[in-house]
C-alpha cells in the first residue's frame, strides 16, 4: 500500500494538469476487483487525496532530493545498519512484530524505508550546514566551553582555582562533586542553559574563566571555562553539533524543496499541504 501511495504520488507530482485538478491519463484502468466492484486507478489516486496526499507527496519529493543531494553511498548504509542492529539489540524478540505495528512487511522494508532514509537525510543536513556554514555560525554562535555547577560558593571558588591551575575540567568536576561532569562541549544559542550561564558563555570573546555565576534559583554555583570562540578552529564538532539541531533539520528541508522548485499543481493536493504542513508553501 504504501509503495502503491508513493508511486501514485510521483504521477500526480510530475504530470501536468490542464486545470487546478490533477488527472490520470489513465485513470479508468481497472487495477482490482472485489465481488462485482471494479477499482480503478482514479479511485485509489482520489482516495489517495483525500486520505494522505499531503504526507506522500512531501514524502516522495524527499526522496527525489535525496536521490540528487546525497544518494546511497557505504557509509550512509554503514550508518542504517548500525541503527537497525541498536533496534534489534533493543527489542530483540519483539522487534518483528514492532516494526509491522508501523506498516513496515519485514525488516528489510524497514530498513529501506525508514532507517537508509534517515541516514540521508542526517547526511542531507550535514551537507546544508557544511554548504552554509558561515551564516549559520552567525545564527547559532558556537562556544567551546567547560561548565560546572555546585552546590556551594565554596566548592564554585575552589574549582575555579583548579582551572587556574591548569587542572582538567573533568578531575575538577569529579572533585568538588559538580553536577555536570565537566566535559569541553559545543554551546549554541540553542543549548539549555542557565540564563546567566548562558549570557556569559554568548558574551565570551576570548577563552577565560569566569567569576562565579550564582543561578537564577540562587541554589547554584557555576564555573565557566571558555576553550574556544572560534568555530573555525573546530569546524567539524560544530558541524555536528549544527546537524544534530531539530531547528537545522527543518530549515535543510525547506531549503532543498525551494532549491528544487518544489510547486504543487493540483488543488486538493495543495489545501492538504496548506492545512497540514503549511511551511511546505511557498510564494
Amino acid at each position: 500500500m504504501k509503495k502503491l501511495l508513493l508511486s501514485l504520488c510521483a504521477l500526480l507530482l510530475l504530470t501536468g494538469c490542464s486545470d487546478a485538478y490533477g488527472k490520470l491519463t489513465d485513470g479508468d484502468t481497472v487495477i482490482f476487483s472485489v465481488g462485482e466492484t471494479n477499482i480503478t486507478k482514479n479511485d485509489i489516486y482520489q482516495t489517495m487525496k483525500a486520505q494522505a496526499s499531503g504526507y506522500a507527496a512531501l514524502s516522495e519529493a524527499t526522496r527525489v532530493i535525496l536521490e540528487n543531494e546525497v544518494p546511497v553511498t557505504a557509509e550512509i548504509e554503514a550508518e542504517a545498519q548500525a541503527s537497525l542492529e541498536t533496534y534489534q539489540a533493543t527489542l530483540q524478540d519483539s522487534f518483528l512484530t514492532t516494526i509491522q505495528s508501523y506498516g513496515y512487511a519485514d525488516e528489510q522494508d524497514f530498513y529501506t524505508n525508514s532507517l537508509l532514509v534517515n541516514a540521508q537525510l542526517t547526511e542531507l543536513t550535514k551537507k546544508y550546514v557544511t554548504d552554509n556554514f558561515d551564516t549559520l555560525v552567525k545564527t547559532y554562535d558556537p562556544k567551546e566551553a567547560i561548565v560546572l555547577t555546585f552546590a556551594t560558593e565554596e566548592d564554585a571558588l575552589a574549582a575555579k582555582a583548579d582551572l587556574e591551575s591548569g587542572i582538567d575540567g573533568l578531575t575538577v568536576g569529579s572533585t568538588y562533586n559538580s553536577s555536570s561532569a565537566g566535559a569541553e562541549r559545543i554551546i549554541t544559542t540553542s543549548t539549555e542553559l542557565d540564563t546567566s550561564v548562558k549570557s556569559f558563555i554568548q558574551n565570551a570573546t576570548e577563552n577565560t574563566i569566569s567569576d562565579v555565576i550564582i543561578g537564577a534559583d540562587n541554589e547554584t554555583y557555576s564555573i565557566v571555562q571558555i576553550t574556544e570562540v572560534d568555530p573555525n578552529n573546530m569546524k567539524d564538532a560544530v558541524i555536528t553539533v549544527l546537524t544534530n539541531l531539530d531547528t537545522t533539520g527543518a530549515d535543510s528541508d525547506l531549503y532543498y524543496f525551494k532549491k528544487y522548485g518544489f510547486k504543487i499543481h493540483d488543488k486538493d493536493l495543495f489545501d492538504n499541504v496548506e492545512t497540514n504542513y503549511p511551511t511546505y508553501i511557498f510564494d
